[in-house]
């Protein structure tokens, strides 16, 4: 049996300040201190193993793994199902987005390999609490702008025998708490 492996990243840390909204294109870009956490982000990811890689529209993702493809010698896709939490968007709407691209594209094209989405903070934590079926407890994951992952953090996804998935985060470049799981 094949055990699916996805990296669930949250794109580096963008300018500051910003006076445009996240949450439409093309957003901020990211700043030098983001840049150096996407290389730092690219490092770790280059031996993983990982055959898809997967990103946001916004800006500050395009560029977070356009450093990562390099990284990997891989290019990466754009899907629009991957965008900032829109503002007015419900909690709901961004879960069925985000669900039904896991279901279609990632489940679908990454059995027997590893994928990486490269996203935002709401909607990892969307995928974190469906993959859990809402059994984990992010209370002690807080960072920058309040999502469960920090700006370049890996929260590794790996899919058991038992069909549960394994939830850890992995990599966080400013190196605080990579040993949680549930």
């Amino acid at each position: 049996m094949t055990i699916p492996t996805v990296y669930l990243i949250r794109h580096a840390m963008p300018e500051q300040p910003y006076s445009g909204r996240y949450d439409l294109p093309p957003g901020p870009s990211l700043s030098d201190a983001g840049r150096q956490q996407a290389d730092q982000l690219g490092q770790f990811l280059q031996d993983k193993g990982i055959t898809h890689l997967y990103h946001s529209p916004l800006q500050r993702t395009v560029e977070t793994a356009a450093v990562v493809a390099d990284y990997l010698q891989r290019p990466s896709q754009q899907h629009a199902a991957l965008a900032e939490w829109r503002q007015g968007e419900s909690a709901a709407a961004v879960r069925q987005r985000v669900v039904q691209f896991w279901q279609e594209t990632v489940l679908a094209n990454g059995t027997g390999s590893a994928a990486a989405i490269i996203t935002h903070g709401g909607l990892i934590d969307q995928l974190l609490g469906y993959l859990s079926e809402g059994q984990i407890d992010l209370s002690q994951h807080r960072y920058w702008g309040g999502p469960s992952a920090p700006p370049a953090g890996v929260w590794l996804a790996q899919q058991q025998p038992d069909n549960q998935w394994q939830l850890t985060l992995v990599f966080n470049p400013d190196g605080r708490d990579q040993s949680h799981n549930r």
